[in-house]
């Protein structure tokens, strides 16, 4: 199983790379590669995970999605010193590029790295899948304290699919950092959101569900 997979990311793996980053094949094919490494993810099956980010990564070499998501699978395997060796690469990459932008007066990433661009956009379409995905993230993040990594992991799962867990977890990212204002606004959010959920629930009466969307 995991062989015959591994040769059908190698075959997608080349046609990512002979084509344009930009073409609309290159977005479908990282669209259906993530969409597999959610759903993998969805069914704890870590190992596939793991291979699916690490193809990802080796196709589209600047992608940090594909790297954040292979660290994750270590620290969900017990490969501690692995997850935060490889958080650091992408803490580090970040830094350098945020750098280069300030040096060069560009803000965001450079064009040529258009095929990262393409692989976070479809990591954060609205999936319920990809929302689980980025705040188990963010929660292993937060407890190996890379607050850096841990709030645009965060605001990567609410733009997945808003909900008050995500807002919960990043409110604690910004308590640590003592950031207490923006804190605050998302414990609000937490509040809104769980007022609209216990709203819609009486409407259409029935006993509102725990309002978190991840446990």
């Amino acid at each position: 199983m995991i062989e015959a997979i591994e040769k059908v990311l190698s075959r997608l793996r080349t046609n990512i790379l002979s084509l344009d980053s930009r073409s609309n094949g290159v977005s479908a094919m990282i669209s259906t590669l993530v969409e597999m490494l959610g759903q993998f993810y969805a069914n704890n099956d870590l190992v596939n995970v793991e291979i699916f980010a690490r193809n990802i990564h080796a196709a589209v070499p600047c992608d940090q999605v594909s790297l954040l998501f292979l660290g994750l699978a270590y620290y969900k395997t017990g490969r501690s010193n692995e997850a935060l060796n490889t958080f650091d690469k992408v803490s580090a990459t970040t830094r350098a590029k945020a750098e280069h932008s300030l040096k060069n007066d560009e803000p965001g990433l450079p064009s040529g790295d258009s095929a990262a661009i393409a692989c976070y956009e479809e990591a954060t379409r609205r999936s319920p899948l990809l929302a689980r995905l980025w705040y188990d993230l963010g929660a292993a993040l937060l407890e190996l304290r890379k607050f850096d990594l841990a709030i645009p992991a965060f605001r990567s799962s609410l733009k997945a699919q808003p909900t008050d867990a995500a807002y919960r977890g990043l409110g604690w990212v910004y308590r640590q950092r003592r950031d207490f204002s923006a804190a605050r606004e998302c414990f609000t959010w937490v509040r809104k959101l769980r007022g609209r959920l216990a709203a819609s629930a009486c409407s259409k009466h029935i006993t509102p569900a725990p309002t978190a969307a991840f446990s």
